[in-house]
């Protein structure tokens, strides 16, 4: 027997001419009975069954004589002539779905010989000319744990492949293309256990995956297929919000969108506007590998993306989508909606908990539907797509069988498919049929036994009110009790009277009733519990908003719930003052809640729990953003244990999606679990998605049983409890009494808030303001109110981002105006030791964000923090995890603040930890350019050292400083030499750029980061490289345990071009002319350009080129002694002309005359 899809079906093997001559041997056989071999014995034992199609269009006939004893003896006279085929135009015959093409009796012999449609008996089906697979065949396991599938899985339409990607290739030679390796960590589909459904595989060893499972066939009429499918590889609920290319194309041709909003008509255009967000209408799927396209620096757009990487997804994003490809001259892959309206142009679905049918329509000729599960990143959940069923038509006119019915399924005459048995009633495999439970027990709906009815207890009904109304000087309203449906139990407690005019509860916390009704207090007003009236706050204090849900009458507006499996709820349900997770659920059901919440800036979310539940059978979980949230509330060891507490979860600003969900994975009465629980051994959990369906047997209900109608302290019965019989185990359940949100967007205030450093207000407002950069704000005095205005940094401080306490100082060599923002990337080498007057380093022209360098494990080491003692957690479950790959980010020009809000700029962004310093570790997602979140447009890093809720992060660097390249680096400093012709010739050099004033290392020293730039014109893109040793010495050594050496060969390194940077080179002068040249005579960077050479430059004597520096001094030397001397000559000319004015003086006053000297007077 073979089986399409997994259903068994007659075999089409046997030659006409087999069966033919089998008929002629039992007529022409002589027997010593004495009875003749008649028509009618043959007739009764002849199958013919209608085959496939030939090339003529006829349909081909297959007989089989069943087995029997005949009692044939003589020759019956009668010769049966049956056909090879169907006749002419047979294969043209339609049919519709619950009906087969077979042949009917026409002539007098009775053979059957007419070719008409069939109803198909009970418990069979038919789609019309197609077929339908579910059942997928079983998953093998070999001697040494090998997974296979059955053979039957993929014939003959179905094939299936992954790619998974390899980041040590990636890292190696940068291709991504070669990266995407086939089988690599991962798994291409395979079906459960059991053949209920087929999944995506388990490919969580790798980051990125692509498994694919694809159906080819053709269609000869215009068709249709249908699927049934569910994912759970959930994300965070702005992912395919923030990635526009996952929206669809543009709608026009050849109309590209760039990130920044701007459309263009040239493929170049958005290279220069942020890079591509969405294609044009006729290349609309933006493809996975970047730097393809575009001068090698866009994504690529194309109608099929399999040669680029496949479709480009958002980070940290996975889900699963369906193409559907056409066999033309040009082939073309078109995904398909599989998302309602407004998302149904989003072609992707990563959180589907309940199963979702989707129906495609085709025109005739070849197709080629493929299923892909693609996830970029991680992702939490089950990290799967499921699919229950596949089905189509459209492949034939007509089906030429009818199909069983699989186990647990029935139907009844001229059926399309076959139905699941009703609720209270369980498949019968040994009659085929869906037989009705008895009275005192019940099945849900598919259910393959029936289960003994529990005892009602007040876990079986609900409380209903009505609206709350005025009555006196109270509120008040009636309440009623109604059952819990489906309505399983019976006996025990009845419903409690209905009661009137029961008292309103109190509106809570933010809200005052008014009129009937409870209202949140306007922006800028608080109310306690209790109050009844709102109240202002002052300047300098805000009202911060919150949500609080602790009366659970009706459920929340954005609030959902459901159940997948054996599920005895309909997933959580609103009881006894809190919502729990439902009753009567059997292995495997998974029910879950979820809350999608938006902050307006970072917050909490904080729930109040109660569980009573045992680990071994069921397990509370709590999912986050799509990412798995390590909750404390966890079930116990013992059915007897309740946990129960409060659990506070920190969240960024933005949208959020929050889920708890309950998993029965096993029952109690299962015989396999029950032999390793006396083993010592822990039955493993069934994910939700995989039946097992193992047979019960009694067991007892653990633990005393409690009176019917028991207080609400007591244990609520279970199925079966109460007594011995089928079905009994301890039910299980979670509560969740209280949720409150803290900074949501709508919401009402409990109280004021003092404003704190960094923020203000200046009236009644729901939040306070952050101070803009370059200005701070303090809390001085707890008495006084908060802050009213803020005030500008110092000069030589900043303050880089909104909302800072206080203002930060300039590195070494670097300044500030009052009011900064940021010091001043300019650097002015001090003249001597190599280096000029007046050079300078320019760091605005470095590109904004230099990494990720990856770092070995050991570098940057971030605390790990310590781990609470678990009693529930096994040591033999725990593995060790492979160390998170985490990279250095470095920002020369402006503290790490992200520019384009969003996963849009991901590829040039950093992560959102780093906000607010220069330089930063951390984690490294895809080991390439790629950050683990989008930076937000509101975060401040507590005192310059980073952890955020996404991971962990450590600062190396608040502040930015500049030095000049240490000795041990000596071989790279500048050298300088004189030609021949006296000119001055400079290469080299750098400069150190010193992040300070990071994160704690040890006791009261900071870390900090060095990086070397080492000037080299010919390096345009190169790496920086991670420092161990630095000289000839570890680099812990030169600069202390706390300090870190990178070393940068760039041309950023490089000083500023000036004019000294350049030298004159000119030609000999002819009748007074030359040609003039010029060269850089030291290695420099942007600035100034090379001046172009220039010719007919008219011949100037340049003295200073005449003379050498030794003549220079003798020159000067001796126009020193020249000027003395004339000095000297001077001096003497005024003393004679002095002395002769004084002679004339004395002859025009009639002085004494040569001839008449004084008479002598002496003796």
């Amino acid at each position: 027997m073979k089986r399409r899809g997994g259903s068994a079906v007659s075999s089409r093997r046997s030659p006409v001419w087999f069966g033919s001559a089998l008929i002629v041997l039992i007529c022409l056989s002589r027997e010593a009975n004495g009875v003749p071999c008649v028509n009618e014995e043959i007739k009764e034992n002849l199958a013919i069954q209608v085959g496939e199609c030939n090339s003529y269009g006829e349909h081909s006939l297959q007989t089989v004589i069943r087995p029997g004893n005949y009692s044939c003896r003589a020759y019956s006279g009668v010769q049966l002539k049956i056909p090879e085929t169907a006749g002419p135009g047979s294969c043209a015959k339609p049919c519709d779905a619950g009906y087969k093409l077979g042949l009917v009796p026409s002539g007098g012999h009775g053979l059957p010989d007419k070719l008409e449609c069939i109803e198909c008996p009970r418990n069979t089906f038919s789609v019309g000319g197609g077929d339908l697979v579910h059942h997928w065949g079983r998953l093998e396991k070999g001697e040494e744990g090998e997974v296979f599938a059955d053979p039957v899985l993929l014939a003959p339409s179905f094939s299936s492949v992954c790619w998974g990607f390899n980041d040590s290739h990636f890292q190696e030679t940068r291709d991504t293309t070669s990266s995407w390796q086939l089988g690599y960590k991962c798994e291409p589909w395979l079906p459960t256990e059991d053949g209920a459904y087929i999944t995506s595989g388990n490919s969580r060893e790798a980051r990125r995956v692509w498994s694919e499972m694809s159906l080819r066939l053709r269609f000869v009429t215009a068709g249709k297929m249908w699927f049934k499918f569910r994912v759970s590889a959930d994300v965070s609920p702005q992912a395919v919000e923030e990635c526009p290319w996952l929206k669809g194309h543009t709608g026009e041709h050849g109309v590209f969108k760039c990130v920044d909003g701007t459309y263009g008509n040239n493929s170049y255009f958005c290279n220069d506007h942020g890079g591509r967000a969405q294609c044009p209408s006729n290349f609309p799927i933006m493809c996975a590998q970047p730097g393809l396209c575009a001068g090698n620096e866009a994504y690529c757009c194309s109608i099929d993306c399999s040669n680029f990487g496949g479709p480009r997804l958002c980070p940290d994003t996975g889900g699963l989508q369906v193409l559907v490809c056409n066999d033309t001259r040009i082939r073309k892959c078109a995904e398909q909606p599989l998302q309602d309206p407004p998302f149904a142009n989003q072609y992707y679905s990563t959180s589907q908990l309940e199963w979702k049918w989707v129906q495609l329509h085709f025109e005739p000729g070849w197709k080629e539907v493929r299923f892909r599960y693609v996830r970029q990143g991680a992702v939490a959940g089950e990290d799967k797509a499921y699919i229950q069923e596949v089905g189509w038509f459209g492949t034939a006119l007509a089906d030429t069988e009818c199909r069983d019915c699989p186990a647990g399924k029935q139907s009844g005459k001229g059926s399309d498919r076959c139905n699941t048995c009703e609720e209270n009633t369980a498949w019968d495999s040994r009659h085929g049929v869906c037989k009705t439970c008895g009275a005192n027990e019940y099945a849900l709906a598919g259910a393959t036994k029936c289960t003994e009815r529990p005892t009602c207890t007040r876990q079986d009904w609900v409380k209903r009110f009505s609206d709350c109304r005025k009555k006196g000087n109270k509120h008040v309203r009636d309440m009623h009790f109604e059952w819990l449906e489906p309505k399983v139990c019976m006996g025990g407690a009845s419903l409690p009277t209905a009661e009137n005019d029961v008292e309103c509860e109190s509106c809570g916390p933010g809200r005052v009733r008014k009129g009937n009704e409870c209202v949140y207090c306007p922006v800028g007003k608080f109310s306690g519990e209790e109050e009844e009236e709102c109240k202002s706050c002052p300047a300098g204090s805000e009202a911060p908003l919150l949500r609080v849900y602790e009366v659970w009458d009706e459920w929340p507006r954005g609030m959902t719930t459901g159940c997948i499996g054996q599920c005895g709820t309909e997933g959580w349900r609103l009881h006894e003052g809190a919502i729990d997770s439902g009753v009567h659920h059997m292995a495997p059901a998974y029910s879950w809640v979820q809350l999608n919440i938006n902050l307006t800036r970072p917050g909490m979310v904080e729930f109040t729990y109660d569980l009573s539940c045992h680990k071994d059978f069921s397990s509370f979980a709590m999912v986050v953003n799509g990412e798995n949230y390590n909750t404390e509330a966890k079930c116990s060891h013992s059915v007897d244990k309740r946990v129960d507490g409060t659990q506070q979860i920190h969240l960024l600003e933005g949208q959020h999606s929050l889920r708890w969900s309950y998993v029965r994975a096993v029952n109690p009465d299962d015989d396999d679990d029950d032999d390793r629980r006396r083993d010592g051994e822990r039955p493993t959990p069934t994910p939700p998605g995989q039946h097992p369906a193992p047979e019960p047997r009694p067991h007892p209900a653990p633990g005393p049983q409690p009176h019917p109608g028991a207080g609400a302290g007591a244990r609520p019965h279970g199925p079966g409890q109460g007594g011995k019989g089928r079905g009994q185990f301890f039910e299980g359940v979670a509560k969740i009494s209280r949720i409150a949100i803290y900074n949501v967007d709508v919401g009402g205030a409990e109280e004021c808030s003092k404003c704190k450093a960094g923020h203000f207000s200046i009236g009644p407002t729901k939040a306070c303001e952050p101070c803009p950069v370059g200005h701070f704000s303090e809390v001085t005095d707890d008495k006084k109110p908060g802050p009213t205005n803020c005030t500008p940094c110092p000069v030589d401080t900043f303050a880089p981002v909104r909302g800072s306490p206080t203002c930060r100082p300039c590195g070494a060599n670097s300044k500030a105006p009052k009011g900064s923002a940021q010091c001043t990337s300019e650097f002015t080498m001090p003249a001597g030791q190599g280096h000029q007057e007046g050079e300078t380093y320019d760091m605005s022209r470095v590109p904004s964000v230099i990494g990720p360098i990856m770092l070995p494990a050991s570098e940057f080491a971030v605390p790990a923090e310590p781990e609470a003692d678990d009693e529930d957690e096994d040591e033999d479950e725990d593995e060790e995890e492979p160390p998170e790959e985490r990279g250095l980010y470095l920002s020369l020009n402006e503290v790490l603040v992200a520019k384009v809000s969003g996963r849009v700029a991901s590829e040039a962004a950093h992560p959102v930890q780093c906000i607010g310093t220069y330089a930063c570790v951390a984690p490294v997602a895809e080991g390439a350019k790629a950050p683990v979140q989008p930076a937000s447009s509101y975060a401040v890093p507590p005192e310059y050292a980073l952890e955020s809720v996404h991971g962990k992060s450590l600062s190396v660097g608040a502040t930015r400083g500049f030095q000049d390249l240490p000795d041990w680096l000596s071989e790279y400093k500048a050298l300088s030499s004189f030609d021949s012709s006296g000119v001055l010739w400079r290469a080299g050099g750098g400069v150190t750029v010193v992040f300070s004033d990071g994160g704690p290392c040890k006791g009261s020293t900071k870390w900090t980061t060095h990086l070397h730039m080492v000037c080299d014109k010919t390096q345009e893109d190169s790496d920086p490289t991670y420092l161990s040793m630095c000289g000839d010495k570890e680099c812990s050594e030169v600069d202390g345990e706390c300090t870190r050496h990178i070393l940068w060969e760039t041309k950023y390194g490089c000083p500023v071009c000036s004019l000294s940077s350049f030298v004159e080179l000119g030609t000999a002068c002819s009748r007074g002319f030359r040609n003039v040249s010029f060269e850089y005579a030291q290695e420099c960077f942007g600035g100034m350009a090379l001046p172009g050479d220039q010719t007919r430059v008219r011949c100037t004597v340049n003295l200073n080129n005449m003379f050498t520096t030794a003549d220079k001094v003798a020159m000067g030397f001796m126009g020193l002694m020249a000027v003395i001397v004339i000095g000297i000559l001077a001096e003497r000319a005024l003393l004679y002309k002095r002395l002769y004015s004084q002679y004339r003086n004395m002859e025009l006053n009639g002085g004494p005359s040569r001839a008449q000297a004084p008479a002598d007077d002496g003796l």
